[in-house]
C-alpha cells in the first residue's frame, strides 16, 4: 500500500526511520491501515439508522471481529511495554494538521482488552463533532482513520521543534517541557529557544530558560533538525529526550511558511506603547479592538466558597462567564484581537458537555470566539500546542507574553491596538481614540444616584464591557459643557482613574463593581482625592461639576 493511501501520521514515522543516522532514534511502532476502517464506518452508519429510527443515542461501541487477530498480535508483541495508540487518518499531517482533533490514548498496561478500548477510542474520535466542524470549516471530505501503537518512551524533557519558524523560516525553533509534553495540550510552562539555521547560533530563549546544567542538550537537537529538514524538509517534530537520548515521534510537514513583511511603525507617544515579544505568529499589521477574557480558574477560585452553600450562584456565574464571551464576539463580530491570559485555560470545553451547567452550547475556542482575528496571552505563551497549530491554520496572528498580564491591565474591551510584527517581534500600540458617552455605546444602560453630598456616586442598572468607558464619559461631557479641556488617565491595575485638565487639576473617579451586573461610579471627596492628585479642583468648582454630571447621568 502506498504513503498516500495510509495515514499521514505514520507516513512521517516512516520517513523518520529511514533518517535515523541522523542522530535520533524512533520508538518501536505499527501502523494498521485504513483499509481496515470500513467495518468501523459500517458500525458507525447503522448506529445512525438506529438512533434515527429509535430516537435514542446509538455509536460505535465494540470493535468488529476483524481486529480480534490485530489485536492478539499487538498485545503479545507489546507486552510489558507502555504504548501510545494513535490517529492514523488519511487526511491527517498532510495539507491539515488535524492538531488535537483525533484522540491518542495511554495504555500503561497492553492487554488485549486495554488495546481494544484505545482502538475504539480513536476510531470514535473520527466521528465526533470536533472532528466533523475541523472538516467542515477546511472543505474536506468524510475522513478515513488508521491507527498507529507506538511504543511510549517516559520523558525527561519533551516538545515540539520548528524545523522552519512558521513565522520566521530563517530560524529553528524549540519548545519544551520538563516530563510529560503539554507543550502540546497548552498546559504547564514552556521554554522556548531558537537558532539562526545558518550559523547554528542561539537568537532567543525565553526568560524562563533553565540553567545550562540542567537542561538538555538543546543545541544537538537543533543540529539533528537542520540536518532532517535537509533531506524532508520543513517540519513539525514532537520529541522526547530521555538518558541523554533524542527520540522523534511525530512529524509532519510545514506548509504554511510565511516570511517576515517590511511593515512601517508611525511614531507612538511613549505613554501608546504596551510591549514586545518574541513569541509569535503572523505577519504585517493588525489594527482592531480588543476582546478582553478573564480565567475562569481565577473566577472558580473566587466563588469556590460558595459551592456547597449557594450553588444556583456558583452555576449562575459560570454561565453568564460563557455567555459574556459569546455576547463580546457577536458585538465585534467584524473582527477582533482575543486578549486572555492563557489560551487553553480560559475556555473550557467540558462545561458545554454536562447538562448540570446548563449550557447547551459548543464552549471550545472556536465555538465561543469565531470572530477573533488575532490572540495575545499575558500569563503564558504556547506557540505549539493543538489549539495554536489550528489557529495558524485559520490565519489568526498571535503574540505570547509571559508573566506580563500588568501591560495588559488597562487596556479593556473595546480599545483599539496594532501589533506590528517585525522580524522577530511582534510590537504592541495602544490606538487614541476620541472619547465617547457611555450610552452611544450601551443606550439601554441607567443609573441611580447612590450618595449626593462631600462627594457624589452612582449605581449602573447594567454592565459595561470597558470600564474606561465612564472616565470618556465624563471626560466628554466636561469638554462639552466646561471651558477646560481635560482627559482621562485609567490607573493601572484597578478601575477607575484620574479626570485632568489642560492646567493640570484632577478629579478622582473610583470604580467598583459585582462581575457582569453593574459597577459603582464616585467622584471621589478631597480626602480621597488629594491621594491620587497633587493638584485638586477646588471644592466650590467641584461641586458645580458634581452637579453637571448628575444632571447628565440621571436629568
Amino acid at each position: 500500500m502506498s504513503v498516500e493511501q495510509n495515514g499521514g501520521k505514520g507516513a512521517g514515522l516512516e520517513w523518520l526511520a529511514e533518517n535515523i543516522d541522523l542522530g535520533f532514534d524512533v520508538p518501536q511502532f505499527d501502523e494498521i491501515g485504513i483499509e481496515h476502517f470500513e467495518p468501523i464506518l459500517k458500525q458507525h452508519l447503522i448506529g445512525r439508522m438506529v438512533s434515527a429510527l429509535t430516537m435514542s443515542e446509538h455509536s460505535v461501541n465494540r470493535l468488529p471481529h476483524e481486529f480480534d487477530n490485530i489485536i492478539q498480535e499487538l498485545a503479545i508483541k507489546y507486552n510489558g511495554k507502555p504504548s501510545m495508540v494513535r490517529s492514523n487518518s488519511h487526511l491527517e499531517d498532510r495539507d491539515h494538521s488535524f492538531a488535537g482533533i483525533y484522540d491518542s490514548v495511554f495504555v500503561g498496561n497492553v492487554t488485549e482488552d486495554n488495546l481494544r478500548d484505545a482502538f475504539l477510542r480513536v476510531y470514535q474520535s473520527t466521528f465526533s463533532d470536533k472532528a466533523r466542524k475541523y472538516r467542515e470549516s477546511h472543505g474536506l471530505s468524510e475522513d478515513q482513520m488508521g491507527i498507529i501503537i507506538q511504543r511510549f518512551v517516559k520523558p525527561e524533557w519533551s516538545g515540539v521543534m520548528y524545523t522552519s519558524n512558521p513565522t520566521y523560516p530563517n530560524d529553528l525553533s524549540i519548545e519544551f517541557v520538563r516530563g510529560k509534553n503539554t507543550v502540546v495540550e497548552g498546559r504547564g510552562r514552556s521554554h522556548i529557544v531558537d537558532f539562526d539555521k545558518e550559523s547554528g547560533e542561539k537568537v532567543f530563549e525565553s526568560e524562563n530558560f533553565p540553567y545550562s546544567d540542567e537542561v538538555f542538550d538543546v543545541e544537538r537537537l537543533s543540529n539533528v533538525g537542520r540536518r532532517l529538514e535537509e533531506r524532508v524538509g520543513p517540519s513539525d517534530v514532537e520529541f522526547v529526550v530521555r538518558n541523554n537520548r533524542i527520540y522523534l515521534v511525530q512529524k509532519r510537514q510545514i506548509t504554511d511558511l510565511h516570511y517576515p513583511e517590511d511593515v512601517e511603525i508611525p511614531d507612538y507617544e511613549d505613554g501608546q506603547f504596551v510591549g514586545e515579544t518574541n513569541v509569535i505568529r503572523g505577519g504585517g499589521r493588525v489594527t482592531l479592538p480588543i476582546v478582553k477574557v478573564g480565567s475562569i480558574s481565577k473566577l472558580t477560585q473566587a466563588i469556590r466558597p460558595l459551592i456547597g452553600i449557594d450553588d444556583d450562584y456558583v452555576l449562575e456565574e459560570w454561565q453568564r462567564y460563557f455567555e459574556e464571551i459569546r455576547n463580546k464576539d457577536e458585538q465585534f463580530k467584524e473582527g477582533y484581537v482575543l486578549v486572555l491570559p492563557t489560551f487553553d485555560e480560559t475556555v473550557i470545553q467540558q462545561y458545554g458537555r454536562d447538562p448540570l451547567f446548563g449550557i447547551d452550547y459548543d464552549t471550545s475556542h472556536d465555538g465561543l470566539t469565531p470572530h477573533k482575528k488575532a490572540i495575545i496571552t499575558t500569563e503564558r505563551n504556547f506557540l505549539s500546542s493543538h489549539v495554536m497549530t489550528v489557529a495558524r491554520e485559520r490565519g489568526i496572528h498571535y503574540a505570547g507574553f509571559n508573566e506580563s498580564q500588568e501591560l495588559f491591565e488597562d487596556l479593556q474591551t473595546g480599545d483599539i491596538i496594532s501589533m506590528y510584527f517585525q522580524g522577530r517581534k511582534a510590537l504592541i500600540f495602544r490606538e487614541k481614540r476620541e472619547p465617547k458617552f457611555v450610552r452611544d455605546v450601551y443606550p439601554d444602560i441607567s443609573f441611580k444616584l447612590q450618595h449626593d453630598e462631600d462627594y457624589i456616586s452612582f449605581e449602573t442598572t447594567g454592565w459595561v464591557d470597558n470600564s474606561n468607558l465612564y472616565g470618556e464619559d465624563f471626560v466628554k461631557m466636561l469638554n462639552q459643557q466646561t471651558e477646560g479641556k481635560w482627559r482621562f488617565e485609567p490607573f493601572g491595575g484597578v478601575m477607575g482613574g484620574r479626570i485632568v485638565d489642560d492646567k493640570g487639576r484632577g478629579i478622582v473617579m473610583s470604580i467598583g463593581a459585582k462581575y457582569g451586573r453593574w459597577h459603582h461610579i464616585t467622584i471621589a471627596p478631597e480626602q480621597v482625592a488629594e491621594a491620587y492628585v497633587e493638584n485638586q479642583v477646588p471644592q466650590d468648582e467641584l461641586r458645580g461639576i458634581m452637579d453637571k454630571y448628575r444632571e447628565h447621568l440621571i436629568g
